[in-house]
């Protein structure tokens, strides 16, 4: 993971989280922060997929398990629970900036752009939506840059 794109990762997982004060017991999804504060992945990624099992309409769920599936480099994973968190939370910009951070390592520079400017769209005031899509812009630039000549046509 790039030295922005990591922190950006790790920001946007703790943006996302919104622990309920004085919820007694702890949710699902509150009890899977907690084991991945203490680095219990395993454990955190089966209370994420419990949480979803109990409420398939938890957005912040599927979005805990999609921003777990980024963090360990997972971002293939990341694709369907952060798709399924946007649909059922569509304002939310913080979701759009995850989903962008999948396809970036993915490769797919031109869907993650779309899901940097729709964040951007979504909350103009955001800056890690305007820096994302200037390093993908960059990043687009420079493969442009370094690709091999295209071949000689035979005659």
């Amino acid at each position: 993971m790039s030295t922005y794109i990591k922190p950006l990762v790790l920001a946007l997982l703790c943006a996302t989280s919104m622990v309920i004060a004085g919820e007694n017991p702890p949710s699902l999804v509150d009890q899977g922060n907690l084991e991945l504060s203490k680095h219990h992945v395993e454990k955190a990624e089966a209370l994420f997929k419990q949480a979803i099992a109990s409420d398939p309409k938890s957005a912040r769920a599927y979005a805990r398990l999609g921003a777990l599936y980024l963090t360990t480099n997972r971002s293939r994973a990341a694709i369907e629970p952060l798709q399924q968190a946007i649909m059922l939370d569509p304002d939310n910009p913080k979701l759009f900036m995850l989903m962008s951070i999948a396809y970036i390592h993915q490769a797919h520079y031109s869907m993650a752009d779309a899901m940097a400017k729709e964040a951007q769209r979504l909350d103009p005031d955001m800056k890690n939506a305007r820096k994302m899509r200037e390093y993908i812009k960059a990043k687009q630039a420079a493969l442009a840059t370094d690709a091999p000549p295209a071949p000689a046509k035979k005659r």
